[in-house]
């Protein structure tokens, strides 16, 4: 465990460097993050509980998981080119890095603060769901093309991430909103936000209908997984959705007296539909989390965003401390759960690992794990 809050500590001390050194002293910490990323990361060793199927499909193994087609055929060649899956995994961790380095390093004067809060902001996600890391970097690749009104390479961008995580589908929407860019759209989506809060409050879920009508009429194993994630509720009401809405808030009133431009407008529109992710489905945590890791980088930019509308340093330092806090006390939380404890503790990592673990630790683990959920269905 002691790794974990290592790391912890490592990134909230490069973040503040981040905020208070000038741009061109930056290029140190850029670097020892890319190294501690890549190493902690790009190079983890059997951590959570995904790696089994995605072994077993790298080995072309039979498994119970369902792959889209793009992930599949970078798997194969990969393994036909006889690359280790744990170095593929690495593979797939530098290409999201420098994905998302660029994007934040275009749009923000803080790149490092950026990507070390989305890493605290959703740890296990990254760790775990490689598949979609790789239809997130797509993504965000698209994100320049849409900010820059490239409407055939920024879909096309998306339509590709599709075919290594479906989800990823959603992005036509919002990208086709934004693209639109209309005072009527815009109004549309805040009279939606209402409407949906309004519906939790007296308990109506609109999207429980349509997922019944779905699995009713058709009969394909993507619908029916998605309607088994809705069989458990959870409450909106987060300490995420709290700090979704309050950044929010700040954003659209520091921004309100500043010209608008093209970043701005982006940014808006992408909160504005984060928000309606959470408020329409966020009672499946399941569903939500995998729709709005599309849309949580451009929450951390707005983040950035505010720090560098503030001029007074001091204050720079205490809205840092304030989200460094919040982002701490949640990978904690995540730290002392059952399933952390046993999936990610102790930490291994593929070059430092001994030759015993790499043939038989964790798969019994794994393998309970999965077992106690296909019971459950």
């Amino acid at each position: 465990m002691i790794v974990y809050y290592f790391l912890l500590f490592s990134f909230i001390f490069f973040s503040f460097l981040d905020i208070i050194i000038k741009k061109n002293d930056k290029l140190f910490i850029t670097f020892m993050m890319f190294f501690f990323l890549s190493f902690f990361w790009g190079l983890r060793y059997k951590l959570g509980v995904d790696w089994l199927f995605y072994i077993d499909e790298y080995n072309q193994k039979d498994h119970t998981l369902s792959i889209e087609y793009g992930y599949k055929l970078t798997s194969s060649i990969f393994s036909k080119l006889g690359i280790n899956y744990f170095l593929f995994q690495f593979f797939i961790t530098v290409f999201f890095l420098f994905a998302i380095s660029y994007f934040y390093g275009k749009y923000s004067r803080y790149k490092v603060f950026c990507i070390l809060s989305l890493f605290l902001f959703n740890f296990i996600f990254y760790i775990e769901a490689i598949r979609q890391v790789i239809a997130l970097s797509l993504v965000i690749i698209s994100y320049r093309f849409t900010i820059k009104s490239k409407y055939l390479i920024s879909f096309t961008l998306i339509i590709l991430a599709s075919f290594f995580h479906v989800s990823a589908l959603i992005l036509i929407i919002s990208t086709t909103l934004f693209l639109l860019n209309s005072d009527r759209i815009y109004r549309l989506l805040l009279i939606l936000l209402s409407c949906f809060f309004l519906l939790n409050i007296v308990s109506i879920y609109p999207i429980d209908i349509i997922l019944f009508l779905l699995k009713s009429l058709v009969k394909i194993p993507f619908i029916e997984k998605v309607y088994w994630y809705t069989q458990e509720k959870n409450s909106i009401l987060t300490t995420s959705l709290i700090l979704k809405l309050l950044v929010t808030f700040v954003f659209f009133r520091k921004t309100k007296y500043i010209e608008e431009n093209k970043i701005f407008s982006f940014i808006k529109y992408n909160l504005i539909f984060l928000l309606l992710i959470n408020l329409s489905i966020g009672m499946y945590g399941t569903i939500s989390t995998r729709l709005e890791v599309y849309y949580i980088p451009i929450l951390i930019l707005s983040l950035s965003y505010i720090i560098m509308l503030t001029k007074d340093i001091l204050k720079k330092c205490t809205l840092l401390f304030l989200f460094m806090s919040y982002f701490s006390v949640s990978f904690i939380k995540v730290t002392n759960i059952d399933y952390f404890k046993n999936h990610y503790t102790p930490y291994n990592n593929y070059l430092i690992i001994d030759e015993y673990n790499k043939n038989n630790y964790r798969e019994k683990a794994v393998e309970q794990f999965w077992q106690e959920k296909k019971n459950e269905q």
